[in-house]
């Protein structure tokens, strides 16, 4: 006996349909306006939980002041109290004598040659510029801000290359700690260089190198060696 195979899976096929049709139209029901019963929603939290990162996650613009202002405060509040406590040793004597106005004047504790510009003293000096002691003379209640300028520079295989590239970073007025005029700078720990990622410090690493003729193995082992470089305070920068 021979079998209609092709309308035996016809006649199969179009049961299922049928039956997938009836069943579908019996549970099927109009939504409504404010109606609950007929809108299913989810309620499980463990159904609702966010899994996927964000691939650009927003960044704080004034994170990156926080973080300074927060570390020159903590620089100047230690100074504060190690001047209230008397523990600071004055050493401006051998420093450079700065006339300010008439019957005015600052020493400065380090050495150097002090020119004039304007209303602006400059004082160009080799010796490191941290914790400088800063004392007035000429006045009664004297007061000392300063601000910092950086630069960022980066270590690649033992030599340092300055990042002429990147933009000069200017930081926040911040008033200097003192006792009977004697002043104290802020610490190297409390310099920041803001506005700075990964792809800004690549690309000027990059050019850096190039411009101090730097074949393609030292471009992909620097390339290598700042892999995990994201910001200024990682290894292997250094803020000028």
């Amino acid at each position: 006996m021979q079998i209609n195979l092709k309308y035996y899976i016809g006649v199969i096929c179009l049961t299922l349909l049928c039956a997938c049709k009836n069943d579908n139209i019996k549970n099927l029901k109009p939504i409504a306006l404010n109606d609950a019963n007929t809108i299913v929603t989810e309620t499980d939290s463990a159904f609702l939980k966010n899994v996927i990162e964000d691939i650009t996650p927003k960044k704080n613009k004034n994170a990156d002041q926080g973080i300074t202002a927060s570390l020159q405060q903590i620089d100047l509040d230690k100074k504060q109290d190690a001047l209230q406590a008397q523990t600071v040793v004055d050493n401006t004597a051998k420093g450079t004598k700065i006339i300010l106005a008439d019957g005015v004047e600052a020493v400065v504790g380090l050495q150097g040659v002090v020119s004039k510009n304007g209303n602006k003293f400059i004082l160009k000096s080799n010796n490191n510029t941290e914790n400088v002691q800063i004392k007035i003379s000429g006045l009664e209640n004297g007061l000392v801000e300063q601000r910092i300028f950086t630069n960022l520079a980066i270590s690649i295989a033992g030599a340092d290359y300055y990042l002429s590239e990147l933009p000069v970073s200017t930081g926040t007025w911040a008033t200097l700690p003192g006792k009977n005029n004697l002043f104290i700078s802020l610490a190297k720990s409390a310099y920041s260089y803001s506005n700075i990622n990964h792809q800004k410090i690549a690309l000027a690493t990059d050019r850096e190198l190039r411009k101090a003729g730097k074949g393609r193995i030292e471009l992909e082992n620097a390339a290598k060696e700042i892999a995990n470089t994201n910001s200024a305070n990682d290894a292997p920068c250094k803020i000028i």
